[in-house]
């Protein structure tokens, strides 16, 4: 997100890993966070090649879900 200058797009970042909870994305504002309610009614997985799990964790969760890497793709 910082390198790519995205992490104006993004109102949170959600890590299932205790050790990065409440540590923010390097070079942004954004803390990350357990996952818990949605604050937005879309999702972009930045952990593409984990999607199939993440997925079945939060398909609820949101209208639409994509992943951006390592191809734009709409899974929901």
């Amino acid at each position: 997100l910082n390198v790519t200058s995205t992490a104006d797009y993004f109102s949170c970042v959600f890590d299932d890993s205790k050790f990065r909870q409440n540590k923010f994305i390097a070079g942004t504002n954004l803390r990350i966070k357990e996952f818990g309610l949605p604050s937005s009614k879309v999702c972009i997985i930045l952990a593409w090649n984990y999607s199939d799990s993440i997925l079945k964790n939060i398909n609820n969760s949101y209208d639409e879900i994509y992943t951006i890497l390592p191809e734009l793709k709409k899974l929901k």
